[in-house]
């Protein structure tokens, strides 16, 4: 889920060029390409990533350890809260791990 709420926001920010970390190597390997999906119960959810995911020109999925994770554990409280203004609050984070900027050419 919190996968599906990155790239929504990132395309939201119009991101082209995106690389996404997560802790979970179930998700990272499927997303990947390098685990086929077989749980009737998150094969919904992987073929929205299928879908979302052609919005990027290039889009790269690292595995970084669970404590490594803070941006995506800050996502993932943020996607299952629903605040009102979650593109806003997104945006603050990804422009304070950013050093205060976006730079979506890079």
């Amino acid at each position: 889920m919190a996968l599906l709420y990155a790239l929504d926001v990132a395309r939201d920010l119009g991101a082209t060029d995106l690389v996404v970390v997560g802790d979970s190597t179930l998700v990272v390997r499927q997303a990947s390409g390098d685990w086929r999906c077989r749980s009737p119960n998150l094969q919904r959810h992987f073929e929205q990533f299928r879908v979302t995911s052609v919005a990027f020109e290039r889009l790269r999925i690292r595995h970084v350890r669970r404590g490594q994770n803070l941006a995506g554990i800050a996502l993932a409280r943020s996607a299952s809260s629903r605040a009102t203004d979650q593109a806003t609050s997104a945006r603050a984070l990804c422009e304070g791990l950013s050093g205060g900027r976006l730079d979506h050419s890079a």
